[in-house]
């Protein structure tokens, strides 16, 4: 059996991504307790995820433990905002789902465990992917910029059209 090879978070990339949104380096805030409207829109995103279909799955060696208020963004969820928003994370019964927003096909799937202080850890990975997107590289790259954004509360903190509302 061929040794999987392991992703690694690119601590750079996620403060780049971050940067996109003007947070870069700034503290992350603890994420507003879920409304009624954010239940209803988590729940809507959450239906009728699924395996992109045809591509094959290759599973990576991944660990990474989370920072508390991290993995409190992580529960909440990277929600789409507008169209052009293409991302979809969901906190999953012990995995982290990464989905295209506009199909609701799972890309990657991160399984994870709580430590005993309530931070996600994640303890492996499966990205599904052509063939032109399984360098190790690429992968983190990709898990890097979107867990960027996402635990950071990015798509939240910053409206649609750049203002800051937080």
């Amino acid at each position: 059996m061929p040794r999987r090879r392991t992703v690694t978070l690119d601590l750079d990339v996620i403060e780049e991504a971050r940067g996109w949104y003007g947070l870069a380096g700034e503290p992350i805030p603890e994420p507003p307790p879920p409304t009624s409207e954010w239940l209803g829109r988590l729940i809507h995103w959450s239906k009728e995820l699924q395996p992109y279909p045809g591509w094959k799955t290759v599973e990576f060696d991944f660990h990474h433990i989370f920072s508390p208020v991290e993995s409190r963004w992580l529960r909440r969820g990277l929600l789409p905002r507008e169209m052009e928003d293409k991302w979809l994370g969901i906190m999953a019964e012990g995995e982290l789902l990464i989905a295209r927003s506009w199909t609701r096909y799972i890309v990657t799937r991160i399984p994870y465990r709580l430590t005993d202080d309530g931070c996600v850890e994640a303890v492996g990975l499966v990205h599904s992917t052509p063939e032109r997107r399984v360098d190790v590289d690429a992968v983190a790259y990709h898990i890097s910029s979107i867990l960027g954004w996402w635990t950071a509360g990015a798509w939240e903190r910053i409206s649609a059209y750049g203002v800051r509302k937080y």
